[in-house]
């Protein structure tokens, strides 16, 4: 694959994001290792081609459409852009210079769905709230039988789900930008089953309960978004199972579940 990036970005920086949108994807082979080498140079862009390899010929297509969905999420809470015309990318660049700087924190709330329906303002406010934590690639952000007390945003980087069985570590699945966790443990109240190990170096957003609880209250559509969400990623294997579910997986039966258990947890109305 060949992607071009902005030519404000250094290429050790453009490789960076792209090793990181490489590694979040579990379709994409360890061994043979990818690669990715700077192809050209212009004055608007840097050329860069991608290289990896999967198990199989025929996923293939479905791999490169998720990394290039990756990359772009990427990309998204960076200062990196795509490589745009030489003459229109001075044009949006004269056009941005008078946007309002915006925090890591408040940009990584945009990009999230369930905060979707929440005002600049709101957004703003609620990334004051948001606690700060970076890790090292090998560093464990969560040890199996930790109780969380809120809901952890990923802004960048990679990290790996596994959960003990036997006498292996099996991943189950691997977030990134935009990703979160922590909610399962919240609605359960019940210690984590999985270990969470950075794969790359990441920053991590933690959302306490407590600064939670009157989103939750003042938005009713962030609760319902959050069940949704939930719902979507547990019918699609990408959360923790929940034993209480049992063999319910359809869309509609979860995403009344998360809702019920979210209402109750936060002592919410039904409306």
């Amino acid at each position: 694959m060949e992607v071009q990036l902005d030519a404000h970005t250094p290429p050790s920086s453009g490789i960076e994001i792209l090793h990181s949108a490489l590694m979040n994807s579990r379709r994409i082979l360890a061994s043979p290792e990818p690669s990715i080498a700077v192809k050209s140079m212009t004055a608007a862009s840097v050329a860069y081609e991608v290289t990896f390899f999967v198990k199989e010929l025929s996923i293939v297509g479905e791999t490169q459409n998720e990394l290039f969905d990756l990359i772009h999420r990427h990309l998204a809470l960076t200062d990196i852009q795509l490589a745009a015309p030489l003459q229109q990318s001075f044009a949006v660049r004269a056009g941005e210079t008078g946007r309002k700087p915006r925090g890591e924190a408040e940009r990584l709330l945009e990009h999230v769905s369930m905060f979707d329906s929440l005002t600049p303002e709101e957004r703003t406010t609620l990334s004051g709230k948001l606690k700060l934590k970076r890790y090292d690639r090998g560093e464990r952000l969560l040890e199996a039988g930790t109780i969380l007390q809120g809901l952890f945003l990923v802004s960048s980087g990679v990290v790996s789900v596994t959960r003990r069985e036997g006498e292996s570590d099996v991943e189950l699945l691997r977030l990134g930008p935009t990703d979160h966790f922590g909610e399962i443990a919240l609605l359960t109240g019940t210690p984590s089953v999985a270990t969470i190990t950075a794969l790359t170096a990441a920053t991590v957003y933690e959302l306490p309960k407590a600064d939670l609880a009157p989103v939750l209250k003042a938005r009713p559509e962030v609760a319902k978004e959050l069940s949704r969400a939930l719902a979507q990623r547990q019918a699609a294997g990408r959360t923790i199972a929940v034993a209480e579910l049992g063999n319910k997986d359809s869309a509609g039966y979860l995403t009344n579940w998360f809702s019920e258990r979210i209402h109750k947890m936060f002592h919410l109305g039904t409306g």
